[in-house]
Formats: C-alpha cells, structure tokens, sequence
C-alpha cells in the first residue's frame, strides 16, 4: 500500500504502480482525438488535451514509464506533482464514474482499477507546500472516492470465496 513519508514523499508498491500505468495507458488513447481536433481547427479541445497529455506524462515521469523487473518493491514518486493536482483528480473521478458504468462486466479488472482510483487519489494530494488548501482539498477527494468505491463494489456480483 502506499505511505506518505513524513517528508511528504509518497511511496507505491509494484501493484500500485502497474495499476496506475495502466490506467494512464487507457488514458492514453485518448490523444488520437488530437488528429481530428487539428483537421477541424478545433483549438481549444487540441491544447485543452495537450495540457492533459502534459500532466499525465508528468505522473509517468513521477512514477515511471515502465516497471523494471529488479526495481524494489517500493519506489517513492519523484518530482512535483503540485501543478497537475487538479488533471489527477479529474482523471480518478472519471475512472470511478466509468466503474460505475461497467456494472458486472467490469468486475474482471475492478481491484486493479479500484487501486489505480486510490493511487490517484493519493497523488491528487501530493504536494511540496503541502497547503492547507490542497490537503483539504485532497481529504474531500478521498472521501468522495472512498464512498464510490463503496458504491462499485456493492453492485458487482460477488466471487466464489467472497470476493468482488
């Protein structure tokens, strides 16, 4: 699980880490849009996912690009993370509104998914100045996720063994 040092550093495990990849590669797709926003002149959809694309590489640049097979198990985020706070968590409620879309067929990746929700979540509070704006802010963030994620997992069917 993720822990905040007390320097304010956010350390993620493997797990965490190759969900949230994952996610920002589904992300990702989205910049083929990019193509016909140009051909349509449309630009302020081009540069509003430009931005976006700029503050999901900054998470990739934080986290990693790829996942090493000797890297520890626990990496702390690197970088600061401050000036994207707001893409971050844009991106954790869409990923939590299209969890709960999915219903029963999204049951097959919803721990994944769930722990990327989490990661974002976290690092949509991860700040250097640490205000106590931002911290507020991020606590809302949390428990807004946290009563989604509630809501999510009571609509998926359950597993044998008692798991979602």
């Amino acid at each position: 699980m993720a822990t905040i040092n007390p320097d304010r550093a956010l350390t993620l495990d493997r797990a965490e880490r190759e969900a949230l990849r994952r996610e920002l590669h589904g992300i990702a797709g989205g910049g083929a849009n990019l193509e016909g926003y140009v051909e349509q002149g449309d630009r302020g959809h081009a540069y509003k996912l430009a931005a976006d694309m700029r503050a999901m590489f900054a998470v990739l640049d934080a986290v990693g690009w790829s996942e090493h097979p000797d890297a520890p198990d626990e990496q702390p985020v690197t970088g600061d993370l401050s000036a994207h706070t707001e893409w971050i968590g844009r991106a954790a409620r869409e990923l939590v509104r299209c969890l709960e879309g999915e219903g029963p067929a999204g049951a097959a990746d919803l721990d994944s998914d769930l722990l990327a929700v989490a990661v974002l979540g976290r690092l949509a509070g991860v700040t250097r100045n640490g205000s106590p704006e931002v911290r507020a802010r991020s606590w809302h963030l949390d428990l807004e996720l946290l009563a989604r994620e509630d809501r999510v997992r009571q609509n998926m069917p359950r597993r044998p063994g008692g798991g979602v």
